[in-house]
């Protein structure tokens, strides 16, 4: 045998032997990998999986009235937006008023952002609010103008985004990335998809998430969600619970179906055209069907899904694990205003709801109603 077969052979044998070290190196690695997420999902359905109800996830600790100073009085139904950076709580209000308000921990009156109007710096109907923890930032989508108006953290106005779609949700990520969720009908082109990826010049650059297949837009609903975690995107529809977790160029990674026994789906057995024609039979079919409102962050480890029963009557939270494992569920939310894709706000292990002060009568003088107050509610320790 020549020196260079012998040569060839050992250059072989060694690429071989690379190979097989590396195979089992992977192997190992994502053995240790399944092991810690088995290990993670154990750890968690150990802490939460016999949980039946809310208060056996949760405690409360502490209710924080909000100061109802002039210029700062709610109307029957504000939603609760976010919380900033040094525990500000962010209110919504498009009931009768258009106003973005901002109260501080303590629940005193601090400031206000936006104002009505149509300058660059106004808004017409703020429809719903991001905030960005990584940016500090607020940004404000106007349902009326179509424009996405960004806000620094000390409430003053930066710049606008128009845009070309219809949304319930936007997320923006810490390098500047738009993501816009509908839950209804996303442009004049159609709705096939519920995530675009927009531009700062208000260009779509990508879309994805299929729309529920039997959508129709007589059961477009205003609803939640969409969720940013790390480099992940959780993404639901309000019409199917079908949950689904992406990465950020759209790449589908997992998808699971929901297991609320209190989950109804939209029936597809009506006549269209008599039901767009007519408001009262609209709602009457919306209030047959559930709705989706919110997919939140919840502690580390966990994402839930707020959803309501038929009619609104009862809010019940399903926990699932970041991998989109289930957890426990049906838990019945406390009393809360709130509703659309905004109403209760998660950070780190708390839990905060607006509660009413006084029975909502739509009907009544909302001028002379109390600011609602803000319950926090703690995580209990799932070690």
């Amino acid at each position: 045998m020549s020196e260079r077969t012998n040569e060839t052979l050992r250059l072989l044998s060694f690429s071989l032997m690379v190979f097989f070290m590396g195979a089992m190196a992977c192997q190992s690695t994502h053995g240790s990998m399944e092991e810690a997420r088995n290990t993670s999902i154990a750890h968690l359905a150990d802490s939460y999986g016999d949980k039946q109800s809310f208060l056996e996830v949760y405690t409360e600790i502490r209710q924080i009235p909000l100061a109802n100073d002039s210029g700062f009085t709610l109307s029957a139904l504000p939603w609760f937006s976010a919380i900033n950076e040094q525990g500000d709580f962010i209110v919504l209000d498009n009931f009768g008023v258009r106003q973005i308000l901002v109260f501080d921990s303590k629940g005193g009156s601090k400031a206000k952002i936006g104002s009505l109007g149509t300058n660059a710096d106004q808004y017409l109907y703020p429809d719903n609010l991001y905030y960005s923890d990584q940016t500090h930032r607020y940004y404000v989508y106007d349902g009326d103008l179509l424009r996405i108006q960004e806000y620094s953290e000390d409430f003053t106005f930066n710049s606008s985004v128009d845009l070309p779609l219809f949304l319930g949700q936007i997320i923006v990520t810490a390098d500047d990335r738009f993501f816009c969720y509908t839950s209804g009908v996303a442009s004049r082109k159609g709705a096939d998809r519920v995530v675009y990826e927009c531009t700062r010049s208000g260009e779509i650059k990508n879309s994805f998430a299929d729309q529920y297949e039997e959508f129709s837009t007589v059961g477009e609903s205003r609803g939640g969600g969409i969720l940013l975690l790390g480099s992940h995107l959780y993404v639901i529809t309000p019409y199917e619970y079908e949950l689904r977790k992406y990465d950020l160029g759209g790449k589908l990674i997992r998808t699971v179906r929901g297991r609320s026994s209190h989950y109804v789906p939209p029936s597809t057995d009506f006549d269209e055209h008599e039901i767009s024609s007519d408001l009262r039979k609209r709602q009457a079919y919306h209030a047959t069907w559930s709705h989706i409102r919110q997919l939140l962050k919840i502690g580390d480890e966990m994402i839930g899904v707020v959803l309501a029963e038929p009619n609104e009557r009862r809010v019940f939270l399903d926990l699932y694990d970041t991998d989109l494992n289930y957890v426990t569920g049906d838990l019945q939310l406390p009393e809360h205003i709130g509703g659309g894709s905004q109403g209760i706000v998660s950070r780190g292990d708390r839990l905060y709801l607006l509660r009413s002060e006084a029975p909502v009568v739509l009907s009544q003088d909302v001028k002379n109603l109390p600011n609602p107050t803000v319950v926090v509610y703690e995580l209990k320790s799932s070690g």
